[in-house]
């Protein structure tokens, strides 16, 4: 829960009136303004129907992940070859790559796994397809920021999608970004 001391702070954060954020908390104007004023104590349950709307409208607010997301994805196709993958690494200045194949993600190929197929004796003639690990997770353009930020607590990036069509990218570097 909130501390309720901080409520003028936060409500001015959410950038709403007093009788705005009463009607959204389901009390009364005059007590939203007492409790700013620290001239009452409110109830347990009048405190807990504030927090309740503090965080139904913080996710509200909350941006979508196709604000932040990187738009411009790169990526190969199953039957490329890993040094062509390579080259694309070093001209984009990317660390994993997105691998599609007739217009589906099929897998991810990222830096390190690069570095453990280049000492097998074929590398330039392997393809992508025989490098790629398991596709990350994969999200709509309208999922929350938030969630995408956890999923980046357990997977290096996380793919984008519109009605099926890949359409972002998003690393722990583009929510850092975001946040200033």
């Amino acid at each position: 829960m909130i501390e309720i001391s901080q409520l003028k702070q936060i409500r001015r954060l959410l950038n709403i009136t007093q009788s705005d954020f009463a009607r959204i908390a389901k009390v009364s104007q005059s007590m939203i303004a007492k409790i700013e004023s620290g001239s009452i104590d409110p109830s347990y349950s009048n405190v807990k129907k504030i927090s309740e709307a503090i965080e139904r409208m913080k996710h509200d607010n909350e941006p979508a992940v196709k604000e932040i997301m990187v738009k411009k994805v790169i990526s190969v196709n199953t039957r490329d070859l890993l040094k062509d993958a390579i080259r694309i690494f070093n001209k984009y200045g990317i660390s994993q790559i997105p691998v599609m194949k007739g217009g589906n993600i099929a897998g991810i190929l990222y830096e390190s796994t690069l570095l453990e197929k280049a000492t097998e004796p074929d590398f330039a003639k392997l393809t992508a397809e025989e490098a790629m690990v398991e596709a990350p997770p994969t999200v709509s353009e309208d999922t929350k920021v938030s969630a995408v930020s956890n999923l980046l607590k357990y997977f290096p990036v996380v793919l984008v999608t519109k009605k099926g069509d890949l359409t972002g990218i998003v690393t722990k570097a583009d929510i850092l970004k975001s946040l200033i």
